[in-house]
């Protein structure tokens, strides 16, 4: 599960760039309104999305683990998990996302004359939308394998990295410190109350039915880690690493 949200949520940090891109289209006739109505509300619930998990993480989650010192309580126990219990719903919210602008990228790049005027406008661009294209294979179901990859690899200097390599696993040590002091307790039923924890299981079982449509190949090629937002980086660990079966 942990492979699937770095490459779903890489997009992130790119869109926020096409922002900036956008102001260039003035100097092509409507090509600017033109890229943001094609993709304008793929791109707007994709990004939603995001604000949400980060709210989620940055006012639920962080300040309650760096709040546990020690033994952590009953109370931060239950208080952390109840916002761990909504990520679940989050990252199928994020897959559907991805999908649907996968799906939009797919369509737009049937229609060869705008995709013309944005090679000439913007060849990164371009190459975002066909390889965002190429992710795309069935209703519902995408495939991400060393195109989408090597996009990152190819443009690596035009795209944000929230995470510099020499910062991730620090970053990544910083978060399994604090999984650390609270792991053990997860699985205490004494601990966690009832309701929170099938919250919690209710929840992931929704999002295992969403990522079956996602196909992805490992590689070695780019750790897409680094152009996720360091914003959801502790959430997708402790995601990762605290798993409630029961």
């Amino acid at each position: 599960m942990s492979s699937i949200i770095p490459v779903l949520s890489s997009p992130i940090s790119l869109l926020l760039k096409l922002g900036k891109e956008a102001k260039k289209y003035q100097t092509k006739k409507k090509t600017k309104d033109r890229v943001l109505s094609a993709l304008g509300d793929e791109i707007e619930a994709y990004m939603d999305t995001f604000d949400q998990i980060s709210a989620i993480s940055k006012d639920q989650v962080l300040p309650i683990l760096k709040s546990i010192k020690g033994m952590p309580t009953v109370h931060q126990m239950n208080d952390l998990l109840e916002g761990l219990s909504q990520m679940p719903l989050m990252w199928a919210q994020l897959v559907r996302s991805f999908i649907k602008l996968a799906k939009a990228c797919s369509e737009v790049s049937a229609n060869r004359g705008f995709m013309e005027s944005l090679k000439e406008t913007s060849l990164f661009l371009y190459d975002f939308v066909d390889r965002m294209k190429d992710t795309y294979v069935a209703e519902n179901t995408i495939r991400i394998d060393g195109r989408y990859y090597r996009f990152f690899k190819v443009y690596q200097d035009q795209i944000f990295k929230e995470i510099h390599e020499e910062d991730l696993e620090k970053a990544v040590d910083e978060v399994k410190g604090y999984v650390k002091k609270i792991k053990h307790y997860v699985d205490k039923t004494s601990f966690i109350k009832r309701q929170t924890r099938k919250k919690y299981i209710k929840n992931f079982k929704e999002l295992c039915k969403v990522v079956v449509n996602v196909k992805i190949e490992q590689t070695s090629i780019v750790d897409l880690r680094a152009y996720m937002p360091s914003r959801l980086l502790p959430v997708m660990i402790l995601f990762d690493e605290i798993v409630i079966l029961h």
